[in-house]
């Protein structure tokens, strides 16, 4: 007879096999239109699939809320014109889309694009105009670097900033990155771009995604700036040489570039202006032969992180627990020390001056936050 311990084993291995041949890395949403025949048919064949785990319609409350846009002082007075599913077969079948999420296998009843914006915009009015949202709804924004990066990604899309967002990053998610990953411990080992790319399409399933799980840097973003240009460039990769990458391919291309410095509790928000002309890597604060050599690989990731803090930085900026921490990079610790409410702190404000760029503001130069 098998002990105990040889039978949870098998069951576990069996089960993992099974879960196997299941998707749950991230894959393009299935948008169906009911109001187009052919789309019908292929929602009527995968709900007789066995494949769909539940079928989520929601479409009356968001039609209730979408008149409610529109009559503020009444809202929730109740009318059957705002109802969906009262009266109209034909318009129950067309009124929003329908949506399917391979990797949680739901399928999902959602507003059409413009409604789910207004929807998910409304409480930004005022604070910013219709114009504008439709400005910052209408970009293209590149995101490299997927921990920090993962807070600046939530902060850009709820803010209703982006329809189309290249996500880079080669790793997977490990448990250290739970201190600043918004994540769980049953999402360990997925890579971070289907981690966060499964947020974006959840929250705006219209939203264009490229992704690439490859160090980040020119060639990446030659390969996917055509033929929809990158409106903005935010920088959150380890990698000085890759920092450098980035920034010649956005001077090539007149693109600015945000980069965020979370150090202990404090955020540096720097911003290079390559489409009013700033040529100037990190603003000229690194002497141009050590940038050279850091480029061509001669200066190790310890040595690189001291360049960052005597000549970027600035150890004067720095708690001494933060210069302790950095100078310890490669001898008591791994890699830059990190704080979860820093890197939220750090994607919130990104998300500000991301905000500012796109609607017009000259903003460039270097802003710090925190305690």
């Amino acid at each position: 007879m098998e002990s105990n311990d040889e039978a949870v084993t098998a069951a576990i291995e069996s089960y993992a096999s099974q879960l196997a041949t299941e998707p749950t890395e991230w894959s393009p949403p299935r948008l169906f239109d009911l109001a187009d025949v052919a789309d019908r048919q292929e929602l009527l064949t995968l709900l007789s699939s066995g494949q769909v785990r539940q079928v989520r319609d929601e479409s009356s409350s968001f039609a209730e809320e979408l008149a409610g846009l529109d009559r503020p002082g009444r809202r929730g007075e109740g009318d059957s014109a705002v109802d969906p599913d009262r009266g109209n077969a034909e318009g129950r079948l067309s009124h929003g889309v329908w949506v399917w999420f391979p990797w949680s296998r739901d399928v999902v009843r959602v507003p059409r694009r413009s409604d789910l914006l207004r929807l998910r915009s409304d409480r930004n009015r005022f604070l910013i105009t219709s114009s504008e949202q439709e400005r910052l709804s209408n970009a293209s924004i590149a995101v490299a670097g997927l921990s920090v990066g993962s807070s600046v990604v939530d902060a850009l899309v709820m803010t209703g900033i982006g329809d189309r967002y290249l996500l880079g990053d080669m790793d997977v998610l490990a448990v250290t990155n739970l201190n600043r990953v918004r994540a769980g411990v049953v999402d360990v080992g997925e890579s971070k771009v289907s981690l966060i790319a499964k947020r974006v399409s959840e929250l705006d399933p219209y939203i264009e995604q490229v992704h690439v799980h490859e160090p980040i840097g020119c060639e990446a973003l030659r390969r996917h700036n055509d033929p929809r240009p990158f409106d903005l460039i935010v920088d959150e990769v380890d990698d000085i040489a890759a920092k450098l990458s980035i920034r010649r391919f956005a001077e090539e291309r007149g693109i600015p570039v945000i980069m965020a410095t979370d150090v202990a509790d404090k955020a540096f928000i720097d911003i290079e202006r390559y489409d009013l002309g700033e040529g100037m890597p990190f603003h000229g604060q690194i002497a141009a032969d050590r940038l050279q050599a850091i480029e061509r690989g001669e200066v190790d990731a310890r040595s690189a992180a001291m360049t960052v803090i005597d000549e970027f930085i600035g150890p004067d900026q720095l708690s001494l627990r933060a210069v302790e921490s950095l100078r310890s990079i490669g001898q008591e610790l791994v890699t830059w020390p990190q704080l979860g409410k820093t890197a939220m702190l750090a994607g919130a404000a990104v998300a500000h001056y991301v905000t500012a760029i796109l609607l017009g503001e000259r903003v460039s130069g270097r802003y710090m936050l925190g305690w």
